[in-house]
């Protein structure tokens, strides 16, 4: 099984065995011999192949999706919580940025007196806004 799925993986990236045993530090004949079931790798390598090819160790083990279902349910939930967040995010400091811009238009005046500029004003406070938004983004939706 672990064979069948490494070569169907590696086929459908376009790639050569040695390409993948390149990547493996091995030579070719130790990764065929993995794609023939004739040797099984260790739990680095199986690991190390799932990251390469964009797959889970369980898709490569022979784990059939009727088994990950709720693990896709899990991601698929997560994915979408996170892209409801950024969206409310991104119209929040929308939000922000035009009440910012109308009170820079009222002070205006106070500010040119003082020698600031108006439009310096508004990209410090988009790069504070874009800080902090990153900063959220690291710190409670991205999990590693």
């Amino acid at each position: 099984m672990l064979g069948d799925r490494l070569k169907l993986v590696r086929e459908e990236m376009m790639l050569t065995q040695n390409t993948v045993a390149q990547f493996l530090n091995v030579k070719r004949q130790t990764y065929s011999a993995y794609e023939r079931n004739k040797s099984i790798p260790d739990a680095i390598t199986l690991s190390k192949l799932a990251t390469y090819f964009r797959v889970t160790t369980d898709f490569l083990l022979g784990q059939e999706l009727e088994n990950c279902k709720e693990e896709l349910n899990i991601i698929s939930e997560s994915v979408n919580s996170y892209f409801d967040t950024s969206a409310q995010l991104n119209n929040h400091m929308n939000q922000v940025k035009m009440v910012v811009q109308g009170l820079i238009g009222l002070l205006h005046p106070i500010f040119k007196n003082e020698g600031h500029d108006s439009e310096n004003i508004v990209r410090i406070i988009n790069e504070g806004v874009q800080m902090a938004i990153k900063e959220y983004h690291d710190q409670y939706l991205i999990k590693k």
